[in-house]
């Protein structure tokens, strides 16, 4: 009996893996389990990759719903290092698209280019406490009128 219930317990866990295998060999474990959500026009929508560079003066983040590519339903976000920790107010006239920031968001059936800002909202992402950490909170609404927000504080 142990053993069934250690065996159903087992298919529970949060922190089941996907491995994902080139040429044989295991090049990375993808979370099966979501990391996180995003809510788009009133619906909550599962995270399951969150990814995280630094380049050039840039920081750049990935925050897409499916585990693997191809992602087709992701937010990119951009912004440079002097944005870093500041919160960025969309309604600001002096806050310029694709230099103070970048923000594109697709997915199967929307596709809102990082040429046209977000009608209003706020957005602030600083360093969090550990080696690829940070906090993200965004609460906008595009130009279309939809409300999006992500709000995260982790490991990407």
């Amino acid at each position: 009996m142990a053993a069934v219930i250690l065996w159903a317990l087992s298919f529970c866990s949060c922190t089941k893996t996907e491995i994902v295998y080139v040429d044989k060999e295991v090049i990375k474990e993808v979370p099966v389990t979501p990391l996180c959500s995003y809510t788009y026009d009133g619906k909550e929508y599962s995270v399951h990759t969150l990814g995280a560079a630094f380049e050039e003066g840039y920081y750049t983040f990935l925050i897409a719903r499916e585990p693997q590519k191809p992602y087709n339903s992701y937010l990119n976000i951009m912004i440079p290092d002097y944005n870093m920790g500041r919160e960025l107010d969309f309604g600001d006239p002096s806050l310029s698209n694709r230099i103070d920031y970048v923000i594109l968001f697709e997915d199967l059936s929307h596709y809102y280019s990082p040429y046209f800002a977000p009608q209003s909202g706020k957005m602030k992402i600083k360093k969090a406490s550990g080696k690829n950490a940070y906090k993200i909170e965004m609460d906008v609404i595009l130009r279309d009128g939809k409300p999006f927000s992500f709000n995260y504080e982790g490991e990407f």
